[in-house]
This record gives C-alpha cells, structure tokens and sequence, in this order.
C-alpha cells in the first residue's frame, strides 16, 4: 500500500518580467472553513517585488525598508592600534557586539550580560543592546562612569560619543532617594533637593 499526498502547492504564474507573481490556489487545501473546490474556492495571492500595494494601503517597499541591512561601520569606528585583544565592538546605536572566541571572553561576557540585553548569540559573535531598563539593573552593581571606562576598555574602537550620553542619561536618577523604614513608617529621603 502507498499513500500519496492529494495536496499539492500553489501554482505561480509569472506574469512579466517586472510585475508581480500571482498565486492560485484551492482555499480548502489551506484549511478555509467552507471553501471547497466544488463551491469555486480558488483564490489568488499576489507576491510583490516592492511595487505593490498591501493590505491597509501601505507599500511593500516601506515594509523593505523597516527591515535591518548591513551597516557599514568601517569610516565611523576607528580600530585602537591592540584591536585584537579586545573582545567588543561598540556602535552609536547602543549595539555591543562581543566575540566569544577573544581570550578574555569569559571577563567581557560577565560584564556585557550586566549592563545589557541579548538580542543574538550564535557560536561566535553575540549581539547585545544597551537599553534603558538593563542599564538601571547596572547600576545597581557598577557606577555610571565605571560602566562607560570598562566598555573603552574592552572595545576595539574608541567609544562613540553618544553611548557615553546615553548611559549618563539613563543613569544619572539612580540613587538619588531611597525609601527608609523608620517607627514603622516609610519615609523617602534624598541628599539632592530636587
């Protein structure tokens, strides 16, 4: 006995060498509720190359747009003469890039994972970003300018100007009030009248 599979994928015309791809197919294969092929199910899809129009109006080309391509960093971040002794790399846009095969990775890898969040980690390059909410857990262990000394120290480039900005700005509050329990009331106070 051989089963053989009765669904089969959509049909793609190719219309014009610059228009779109139009797919035909039978709504009941893809599980429409009443939609069978005796009832003219058929419907059509249309893939875009970016000139079209999507649903809600928007372009497809706008869509191209929101997704990440390659950055070229190469006139922006100067590499430090000792480059590959340091194990990250630093952008503008409070992205850290850490090499997980670096000698000093365990030391760079404790330290990121404090002061930032993992967006990718493959085998040998790992991802991380400097968001407000983790550089609040950071402060709690290491103090604004110790944060931005040690990220100089570990990258490979000098650190850019508005990564320093961005980590006093979203530390600088830290610490300024702290809540005390005193006769069993609670009472904030503050060294700073502001």
């Amino acid at each position: 006995f051989v089963a053989k599979s009765t669904v089969m994928g959509p049909k793609r015309k190719k219309v014009d060498e610059d228009d779109d791809y139009v797919e035909e197919y039978d709504e009941d294969e893809y599980g429409e509720p009443g939609a069978g092929r005796g009832r003219g199910g058929k419907g059509k899809v249309q893939r875009g190359t970016g000139r079209g129009r999507i649903a809600g109006g928007s372009s497809a080309s706008n869509l191209v747009d929101e997704i990440p391509q390659f950055q070229d960093y190469s006139k922006v971040l100067k590499l430090k003469n000792d480059h590959e002794k340091r194990p990250i790399w630093v952008t503008k846009d409070n992205l850290i890039i850490l090499e997980a095969f670096s000698p000093i990775y365990k030391q760079a890898y404790d330290f990121v994972v404090a002061i930032a969040e993992p967006e990718s980690r493959p085998e040998y390059v790992h991802c991380y970003r400097l968001t407000e909410n983790s550089l609040y857990a950071a402060v709690a262990v290491f103090d604004t300018e110790s944060i931005i000394k040690f990220l100089g120290r570990l990258c490979k480039t000098d650190l850019p100007n508005e990564v320093g900005n961005y980590v006093r700005e979203c530390t600088y509050t830290f610490g300024k009030a702290k809540i005390v329990l005193k006769d069993n009331k609670f009472y904030i106070e503050s060294k700073y009248q502001e």
